[in-house]
């Protein structure tokens, strides 16, 4: 209606719309309804407007052009028009008339001949056809190309430290969204500025966390938040850092405790859960028992009430204001109370910008709520679509003066203005020009019959205002971002060619790329093996995972059993291979513990108490934290349980003589002896009267390695160890387990849950070797461990990375550590 008005389109060119759209335009259905009517909708508008005495932006261009022949307008003897290009067909009746009644002036700037859009103007109004010749623009130019935003603006500042007059220049940025990156690049040059151009409000944090609010209330179900998307909105700074006790750290604890309970690094009832209620995490005394304990080393006393009162208002503000938005003024409340919280207890007033924005969101809430449909009911997310839509064009105003310093504007924020040094970044086809390809609602072909073809002038009047204000200027520095997707704008094009065809040679403009000086030198990484860190080495209990990771590579041992470092848990939508590791282990367990001492029986009988409790205890673990089509994890679990359950039909087992057994005790090394621990899955008493070690596997299997015999023939070194074991795991198994049972045959072996079938039992000796080989096997690899510990024990050998292995440096959690 819009452009209707301001086209000045008559109800009989609308009649043929309404007669095709009653066909059928390629349009959803609701559309073509909306067009069949379109005549009587206008009509009605406009007599709703009258009745209000209110008028929009088309219809005032539309009553005043129909006036133009008859106003009065005694007050002025002339009235200037000047530097106008494209007018829409209202504004070009107001001049025409006043020009008939010798009122108007018209100046135009540029050639008819060149610019269609003048030609026009001047066919209408009966003007010459010829402009006066200023001759052909002189500027000197410098065209400059990046990989990046961020290299575009290094070259920007670049340009700016050689311009000595900073009040006669202009930036020209097409693209807002990279201010703050310039900015950040030019501010220690330029004392003044004036920005007259808008920062876009969708790149600020209050835009973001509006976006968190949003994503909570729509993956809801009922009363139950998606985990995931409510600690992301938690964990928002302008959230966490909410004095709402006297200090933000408070606000920061509690809500660190609620992230640390719900993703199961605290035990309790929530631990890992996939949805959550409010009404939950409230009732949790866990939680604010953590907390407490955590503010009391920090020297805050604050009550467990008061801390349970501080969490209740956060979820009333961020997700109970939010839950029942079924209106415009349902809305404007919930953005409201979000608002009142962060500006009377949030740190919005320590960032100016922030200020600005809060400023813009109360406003639009006034609005909202003021609408004259405030009260119709709509679904909650066409609500929040009606908010971000109303967001995305939103602008932030920055405070400055256009009488001084280097001005920063918008391509046309320039129209009319004249610099001596123009630059102008993000010259490239996406924004130099802008032109919105697409109308979302109303068919092409729609605006084709209206006459209203906007596109196509679009081009033409932004190469306009680019051509006028690079022909005015002295020095122009054009710069662009090249890539795959990026291509030069076809202005550059145009200035470059124009160059070529009055020098006669192609490629007579250089465009030098932004280049990074970057020296790297070579740097290993390590930490230093410091006095205190070789006492605190020697006291602590070594495992077969411990010297394991320090086998393959000695500074994430350092990490991780040194600084005590690990890896911020997160939640997952589906059970981690660690948590299905742990749960089969405990139900192999449960489920064996009645055979201990006795033959195991797997009958019928057993194998169906076995899936019962399979069952329960799935359900116990895996509730919370499965989405509804995680059964198949469960699937999965199930059929490799029974085919394990088959397997061992089908192995010779005189008796299970342990089950989760632990095994402590010292091993000897070069210079005293280092403490050890030991955890063994099962063992089992075999016909023969040998023992049988079994490591559960549910994933892939790490063997002993090949050739341990030249471990016992080739000097030792970490290196040596590396690449003949594997693992330390099994041998140190077999030799807790030998030790206390002397004179027994004894075997280890990882068994494959994965696929029982394929892998079966991967053993540390082969079934047929000789004992003595055995022993002397044994003795080699524990030669190996004990090599291990001492080289971790000596102080004049420090943590070095090991990075010969690209796939397990890949997976570390410390990879960023070390580089």
């Amino acid at each position: 209606m819009e452009q209707l008005d301001l086209e000045d389109v008559g109800a009989g060119s609308l009649q043929s719309v309404e007669q095709s759209a009653a066909i059928g335009y390629d349009v959803p259905e609701s559309v073509n309804v909306l067009l069949q009517h379109i005549v009587a909708l206008r009509e009605e508008f406009h007599r709703e407007l009258r009745a209000q005495k209110k008028a929009v932006r088309g219809l005032k261009y539309l009553l005043a052009a129909r006036e133009a022949g008859t106003a009065a307008l005694e007050a002025f003897d002339a009235v200037f028009f000047c530097n106008v290009f494209y007018l829409h067909r209202t504004e070009r009746s107001l001049i025409k008339k006043l020009m008939d009644r010798g009122k108007a002036h018209v100046f135009l700037q540029g050639d008819p001949r060149e610019w269609s859009v003048l030609g026009d103007l001047m066919r209408e109004w009966g003007g010459p056809q010829e402009a006066l010749s200023a001759g052909a623009p002189s500027f000197g130019l410098a065209v400059y190309k990046a990989a990046d935003v961020h290299g575009q603006a290094g070259l920007i500042r670049e340009a700016l430290r050689g311009i000595k007059a900073p009040e006669k220049t202009v930036l020209v940025l097409p693209e807002p969204d990279h201010l703050i990156p310039v900015l950040s690049e030019i501010a220690f040059l330029q004392r003044d500025f004036n920005i007259s151009m808008g920062y876009p409000l969708k790149r600020s944090s209050l835009y973001a966390l509006l976006e968190g609010v949003f994503k909570a209330q729509e993956t809801r179900r009922g009363q139950a938040y998606y985990a995931k998307d409510y600690l992301g909105l938690l964990g928002h700074p302008l959230v966490k850092n909410l004095e709402l006790s006297g200090s933000a750290s408070v606000t920061r604890v509690l809500l660190h405790k609620v992230e640390e309970v719900v993703v199961g690094m605290e035990p309790t009832p929530l631990a890992g859960s996939l949805f959550v209620t409010l009404a939950e995490i409230e009732a949790c005394d866990e939680l604010f028992e953590f907390a407490q304990e955590t503010l009391k080393h920090m020297e805050f006393d604050v009550s467990r009430p008061q801390l349970r009162e501080l969490l209740r208002q956060i979820h009333d503000s961020f997700f109970v204001a939010w839950e029942e938005v079924a209106d415009l003024r349902g809305l404007a409340a919930a953005l409201k109370s979000s608002m009142d919280r962060l500006v009377a207890n949030g740190p919005l007033t320590k960032y100016p910008l922030n200020i600005k924005i809060a400023q813009r969101l109360f406003s639009l809430s006034e609005e909202f709520g003021a609408a004259s449909f405030a009260q119709e009911a709509f679904p909650r997310d066409d609500l929040f679509r009606v908010l971000r839509n109303s967001l995305e064009n939103e602008r932030v105003a920055f405070s400055g003066s256009p009488l001084q310093g280097l001005q920063v504007l918008g391509l046309l924020e320039t129209r009319a203005l004249s610099f001596e040094n123009v630059l102008i970044m993000d010259a490239n086809e996406s924004y130099l020009p802008r032109i919105k390809i697409y109308e979302p609602l109303i068919p092409r072909e729609v605006m084709l019959r209206l006459g209203l073809n906007r596109l196509e002038k679009e081009e033409e009047i932004q190469r306009y205002h680019f051509m006028g204000l690079v022909s005015s200027a002295k020095k122009v520095t054009l710069v662009y971002q090249e890539g795959r997707d990026k291509e030069r704008s076809r202005f550059i094009e145009e200035l470059v060619w124009q160059r070529e065809r009055e020098a006669g040679i192609l490629g007579n403009v250089p465009v030098p790329a932004a280049r990074l000086r970057v020296e790297v030198g070579p740097r290993p990484a390590g930490a230093r093996k410091k006095p205190e860190h070789a006492s605190f080495l020697r006291g602590i209990e070594y495992s077969a995972t411990s010297v394991n990771t320090y086998l393959h590579c000695p500074l994430r041992f350092y990490f991780q059993y040194v600084l005590g470092l690990r890896e911020k848990e997160a939640l997952s939508e589906e059970p981690e291979a660690a948590d299905i590791g742990n749960f089969i282990h405990g139900l192999l367990e449960e489920s064996f513990r009645p055979f201990l001492g006795k033959k195991p029986v797997l009958d019928a009988s057993f194998e169906r108490r076995f899936f019962e409790l399979f069952d329960e205890r799935f359900e116990e673990t895996f509730r919370r934290k499965m989405r509804s089509d995680a059964f198949l994890v469960k699937e999965v679990a199930s059929f490799r349980l029974r085919q394990f359950l088959e397997n061992e039909r089908s192995r010779p087992v005189a008796e299970l003589l342990a089950l989760e057994k632990s095994y402590k005790g010292e091993i000897p090394l070069s210079a005293g002896g280092a403490h050890f621990r030991s955890r063994v899955d099962r063992i089992d008493l075999l016909p023969d009267g040998s023992l049988l070690i079994l490591d559960y596997k549910t994933g892939g299997l790490e063997g002993v390695g090949a050739r341990v015999e030249r471990l016992n023939d080739e000097a030792l070194s970490r290196g040596l160890i590396k690449e003949v074991l594997t693992s330390v795991q099994l041998p140190l198994y077999t030799f807790f387990v030998a030790r206390e049972h002397p004179g027994r045959s004894v075997n280890a072996g990882l068994y494959s849950l994965r696929n029982p079938r394929k892998n079966g039992i991967k053993m540390f000796f082969e079934p047929r070797e000789e004992e003595a080989f055995r022993v002397l096997r044994l003795q080699a690899c524990m030669k190996a461990v004990a090599f291990l510990v001492d080289e971790i024990l000596r102080p004049d050998i420090d943590f070095a990375a090991d990075q010969g292995d690209p796939n397990y440096c890949q997976y570390c959690p410390f990879f960023y550590l070390c580089r």
